[in-house]
């Protein structure tokens, strides 16, 4: 399974973690990237920009399957990404929270992932 990131890879013990979560090896995949500031003079996210990182990244590899988004660092891009990888798979993604990336938006904890798919509605959650 392939777990695409923004920003910060997992480390090696994270990585092993998340393959047992799993049960299956994890392949990590940077989304290339140059995204614009999100704040008050520019609020919305272009989805056309999204989706061509994600393509550039090789996620339509993916299509037809799951794949896991590890967390970037900035929340606000968590959302387009998710609705990036759904459009493009068929299906939104587990979303993994790394400890560091929990502690920085206010929820600490261990690693953990969570079915976004789930939460919407359908699949079945792991976490």
């Amino acid at each position: 399974m392939r777990a695409y990131y923004l920003d910060v890879p997992l480390t090696a013990d994270e990585l092993r973690e998340a393959a047992d979560f799993m049960h299956e090896p994890i392949e990590q995949v940077r989304i290339p990237h140059v995204l614009p500031v999100v704040d008050s003079s520019r609020p919305i996210i272009d989805d056309d920009v999204i989706l061509d990182h994600l393509r550039r990244a090789g996620l339509l590899r993916d299509a037809g399957r799951r794949v896991v988004l590890i967390a970037p660092r900035d929340s606000h891009w968590l959302a387009a990404l998710g609705r990036g990888i759904e459009r493009l798979t068929g299906a939104l993604p587990y979303l993994l929270q790394t400890e560091g990336q929990r502690d920085s938006v206010g929820n600490p904890g261990a690693l953990r992932v969570v079915d976004m798919e789930g939460l919407a509605g359908g699949g079945s959650s792991r976490a």
